[in-house]
C-alpha cells in the first residue's frame, strides 16, 4: 500500500511539473514574438534558455524607449549585469528599430515576465519535493546518470513501471520506449535505418531533453555525440544514437 501511494503521488508531481513546463514554454513563445517588435536589440540575450537577468531587465523595462531612459548603474544592479553589458544594452536601445511602445505592450510584456518567473519559482518548489519526497533506490541510480536531473528521473521511473525486471533483456525496453533501431522504406525504394518511434512517447521526449542538456554539459554523451558525428550522421541520428546508449546505461 505503502509503495503505490508514492507511486500514485510521484505521477502527480511529475505531470504537474509538465503542465508548468508546458505553460512556460508556451509563455516564453509568446514573448520572444513580442520582444522583435517591442525591444528587438535584446532579442540575442535568449540564448540558453532565456536567463534570468534578461526576464528581469524586461520586467522592469518591458520596450526600448524605458530602457534608453535608463541609467548605467541602476541597470547594472541586476544580477549578471555587468557596468559594460548595461552600457551597451542602453546604448542599443537609443538606437532601436522597435515599432512597439505603447502602454498596452509595455502591460503585456511585464505580465508575461510575471508569469514566467511565477512558473519558475512553481518548478523550482517542485524540483525540491521531489528531491525530499522522492527517496527510491532506482530514482537515486537514475540520477547519479550524469545528464539525468530528479524530475527526468522520476518521469523515467514512472515509464519503467518502477521496475527493471519487467523487461527481461535490454531490447525489451528500447523496443517499450521505441528508440530501437528500424529500417523503413522511402518512396522510391531506399532503405535506411531509423528511430522506430513504435513504443512510449513520453520517455522519448524526456531522453531527447536528457541528451540535449547531456551534448553540453556530460563528456560521456558528448563523446558518443561527436564520435557519430564524425562517421557522418546527422544531428538528429547522432542524438538517436545517443539515447538509444543511455537506455541501455539506465538498464544497467
Amino acid at each position: 500500500y505503502d509503495h503505490e501511494d508514492r507511486f500514485k503521488s510521484m505521477k502527480r508531481l511529475f505531470t504537474a511539473y509538465r503542465m508548468f513546463t508546458k505553460i512556460r514554454t508556451q509563455l516564453l513563445n509568446e514573448m520572444e514574438s513580442l520582444l522583435y517588435t517591442a525591444n528587438p536589440e535584446l532579442v540575442q540575450y535568449r540564448k540558453d534558455n532565456t536567463p534570468k537577468w534578461l526576464l528581469r531587465l524586461l520586467g522592469e523595462y518591458p520596450v526600448a524607449t524605458d530602457l534608453a531612459n535608463a541609467s548605467i548603474e541602476t541597470l547594472a544592479q541586476i544580477p549578471y549585469v555587468s557596468h559594460e553589458r548595461a552600457e551597451e544594452i542602453i546604448n542599443a536601445a537609443k538606437d532601436s528599430v522597435a515599432s512597439a511602445s505603447d502602454s498596452p505592450t509595455q502591460v503585456v510584456m511585464k505580465t508575461l515576465v510575471h508569469q514566467i518567473l511565477e512558473i519558475d519559482r512553481s518548478i523550482q518548489d517542485l524540483k525540491k519535493e521531489a528531491a525530499e519526497f522522492v527517496n527510491v533506490p532506482d530514482i537515486n541510480l537514475l540520477t547519479s546518470i550524469g545528464a539525468i536531473g530528479i524530475m527526468s528521473a522520476v518521469g523515467l521511473y514512472i515509464e519503467l513501471g518502477g521496475c527493471i525486471e519487467n523487461y527481461p533483456r535490454t531490447k525489451e525496453l528500447g523496443s517499450f520506449w521505441g528508440v530501437h533501431p528500424t529500417i523503413k522504406t522511402s518512396g522510391d525504394g531506399m532503405m535506411v535505418p531509423k528511430m522506430s518511434k513504435n513504443g512510449r512517447k513520453l520517455p522519448r521526449a524526456i531522453l531527447f531533453m536528457v541528451v540535449l542538456n547531456g551534448i553540453q554539459n556530460d563528456p560521456f554523451i558528448q563523446n558518443i555525440y561527436h564520435r557519430e558525428l564524425k562517421k557522418g550522421k546527422c544531428k538528429m541520428s547522432a542524438i538517436g544514437v545517443c539515447m538509444h546508449k543511455l537506455v541501455r546505461v539506465i538498464y544497467g
